[in-house]
């Protein structure tokens, strides 16, 4: 393929529904993973990339232009297209050598004034990780589709999300859980964004975990050198059901480790859990017994066999009153998430 072309990214609610349709009118992929698809077309030259994105509850929306781009042939013309930028009074932001959409990348970020996110990036490698960029370009308030809050590995420990009851469609927690701070933290921060979320909101979870625990002071090659710890690939998923969360869902996680430390494997995962959508503000703790490895009730909750799952009050009160009571374990006297150790 030639090396410019243009570039658009796109969120999907179906990976592989939008794969299939994008097969018929472009041909082959070039790229497929669990979170992440790539189509490169020749003439005329065009990159079209696709990016699994949890629709929000309530009526069906349509599909969304995550940002529109130009890739370019190499870093002079990225040089060139600053000082055509810096000309015209154009503000971006500049990213050098980072880790994105399994390629190694130099680029530049910008916003048009109806809100519109423009990248102009050079390929330059392969990449084992997805990656995430790094910059902080924002759309306007007014003209952005979803409300959000991002913390990175890099902004050190947060323990509360800054934004009002309700007010959040999406958090995302970038390397969160591989910086420096306690369990006990991390649990805090996690039932903040519950509280931040709307019913229904989306939080999703990406950084390293490992197969088993790491010994301490581990030294990580490469960009991963930053990272503090590396919670084994339970620790996650059982922080977001203690804190409330529900329909969590293991959205990547490779079968062959990204890297091995010490005899340990580790592997990028992103997990995507929602905000209750029950308005009631007390939880408790159920445990479901079996037989079965895992039920789902008609409010989407899923509680797997021998695990504890926070619900709502009201919730828990018509479970206790329904045909599978015998089959939870119901806690009787309401508690907030992590109270009485869970995940920490």
């Amino acid at each position: 393929m030639s090396t410019n072309a243009a570039h658009a990214s796109v969120d999907v609610a179906d990976l592989d529904a939008s794969v299939r349709f994008y097969r018929a009118l472009f041909g082959e992929p070039s790229v497929t993973r669990s979170d992440y698809a790539r189509f490169e077309w020749e003439a005329p030259p065009f990159v079209l990339s696709l990016v699994p994105t949890p629709a929000p509850a309530g009526p069906p929306r349509p599909g969304r232009v995550n940002h529109l781009g130009l890739r370019l042939a190499d870093e002079a013309a990225l040089d060139a297209w600053a000082d055509r930028l810096r000309a015209g009074g154009v503000s971006f932001e500049r990213e050098t050598g980072v880790e994105c959409c399994y390629s190694r990348q130099s680029k530049l970020w910008l916003v048009d004034p109806d809100g519109t996110l423009w990248e102009l990036y050079v390929r330059l490698g392969t990449a084992t990780l997805a990656g995430r960029s790094r910059h902080t370009v924002r759309l306007p308030d007014a003209g952005a589709a979803i409300t959000g809050w991002t913390h990175r590995l890099s902004e050190g420990v947060v323990t509360a999300v800054p934004a009002a009851d309700g007010s959040l469609d999406d958090v995302l927690l970038e390397g969160t859980f591989n910086g420096p701070a306690s369990a006990s933290e991390l649990q805090a921060l996690l039932v903040d964004a519950r509280r931040a979320l709307r019913p229904g909101g989306v939080v999703r979870l990406h950084g390293l975990v490992a197969s088993s625990p790491l010994p301490a002071k581990t030294a990580l090659p490469g960009p991963a050198a930053a990272v503090s710890r590396v919670p084994v690939e339970a620790e996650p998923v059982d922080a977001l059901r203690c804190a409330g969360f529900v329909d969590a869902q293991v959205v990547t996680l490779p079968d062959r480790p990204n890297l091995v430390a010490r005899g340990v494997e580790l592997r990028e995962l992103l997990v995507v859990a929602r905000a209750p959508t029950a308005s009631a503000g007390r939880f408790v703790p159920v445990t479901y017994r079996g037989p079965f490895a895992k039920v789902e009730d008609d409010r989407g909750h899923t509680y797997p066999r021998g695990e504890r799952t926070w619900i709502d009050v009201a919730h828990r009160d018509a479970l206790a009153a329904g045909p599978l009571a015998d089959a939870f374990t119901l806690f009787v006297e309401p508690a907030a998430p992590g109270a009485d150790g869970c995940c920490t």
